[in-house]
C-alpha cells in the first residue's frame, strides 16, 4: 500500500534479519514468511507482535523506504515519530479508566497525514 506497512507492533530490522536472513529482499516474501510463523518465532521482543519502537530504540525494517502504522503500545494521542505512526488510543489503566484519547483516525496513505474521523 504505497510503501506502508500496517502491523500490530511494527516490523523491526533485527527481527527481519534474524528471521528471514540477509538473502530475502522482497517485502512480499518477507511478509509471507512472517505470516506463516508460529508463536515460537513471534514470541520475541522485536517481533511484529511485541516490538515497542516508541519506548526502545529499534531500527525499523527499511525505515528509509517504509512508513509503518502500528498499535500495541498505548499512547495518549497519535504519535508520529521516526517513520512509525502509533494509533493505540483505546487502552485502559488497570482500574478500567481510559488511557488514550479514545478517538478513531483516518490515514491518507499518500500524504501520511492522519485526521480524526468524524462519526455521524
Amino acid at each position: 500500500m504505497n510503501s506502508k506497512i500496517f502491523s500490530h507492533a511494527g516490523l523491526t530490522e533485527k527481527f527481519v534479519l534474524h528471521s528471514c536472513g540477509y538473502h530475502m529482499n522482497e517485502i512480499e516474501d518477507i511478509l509471507a514468511k512472517v505470516n506463516r510463523m508460529g508463536k515460537q518465532e513471534l514470541w520475541r521482543d522485536r517481533s511484529p507482535i511485541w516490538a515497542r519502537p516508541q519506548h526502545d530504540f529499534y531500527r525499523m525494517f527499511r525505515d528509509d523506504f517504509f512508513y509503518q502504522v502500528v498499535g500495541h503500545t498505548p499512547v495518549e494521542e497519535p504519535l508520529d515519530a521516526c517513520g512509525v505512526l502509533t494509533l493505540e488510543l483505546f487502552s485502559t489503566y488497570s482500574d478500567g479508566s481510559p488511557y488514550g484519547n479514545q478517538k478513531l483516525y483516518i490515514l491518507d496513505t499518500e500524504t501520511k497525514k492522519h485526521e480524526e474521523a468524524i462519526l455521524l
